[in-house]
């Protein structure tokens, strides 16, 4: 899970809010990854009260579209991407 990229006038950036869901194909398990990274910038102050919260609810919903398969997510993702290079 990221912030939106932003450009620079040298560049793209972004926000990396550390967590991952991921879906495993091969069993079907879907799981967030990367708690330790998450709880390392909070830790830290790496990211913001408010990310945080919007990293772990974000992660959250999305791993629950996984579990759902919920494909009109998953295409759009891939096409919003696609778009952007």
């Amino acid at each position: 899970m990221c912030l939106p990229p932003e450009g620079t006038e040298a560049c793209w950036r972004y926000i990396d809010l550390e967590l991952d869901p991921v879906l495993h194909e091969r069993d079907s398990r879907v799981e967030i990854e990367d708690w330790d990274e998450y709880e390392q910038a909070c830790r830290n102050g790496w990211m913001s009260a408010d990310d945080a919260k919007l990293a772990q609810s974000t992660a959250e919903d999305r791993a629950g579209a996984l579990r759902r398969r919920d494909e009109s997510w998953q295409e759009r993702g891939w096409q919003m991407l696609s778009q952007q290079t």
